[in-house]
């Protein structure tokens, strides 16, 4: 059996912006790599000493996003497979699938 790289993000109560993106960006993982698993962590009951919101570890190392507003889609691949991502079968890294998540959000509504 394959190690777990847990996604463990931290988020504000009802999770919107960055907490929903992140989730999403997780579900894609989990679709793409056989032993990705997520977990989520409102805000009103994290220890005093984990990151506020919107957090996002994997396997208990926090991802700091290079541009400073938001983990890329590139950076949350990158530390998935430095993690131990095992990829399905025949599927290669969702870099797309996740663009696509960060562009969803970031269009304004209306």
């Amino acid at each position: 059996m394959s190690k777990i790289v847990e996604i463990k993000i931290i988020n504000k109560q009802p999770p919107a912006g960055r907490c929903r993106i992140y989730m999403d960006m997780a579900i894609v993982l989990m679709e793409a790599y056989r032993n990705v698993r997520m977990s989520t962590l409102p805000d009103d009951q994290r220890d005093p000493n984990d990151p506020a919101p919107a957090a996002v570890l994997v396997n208990g190392r926090l991802l700091e996003p290079e541009d400073s507003v938001i983990v890329s889609s590139q950076e949350f691949i990158h530390a998935v497979e430095e993690a131990g991502g095992q990829l399905y079968d025949g599927t290669v890294p969702p870099i797309e699938k996740l663009n696509a998540v960060i562009e969803r959000y970031s269009r304004p509504k209306g």
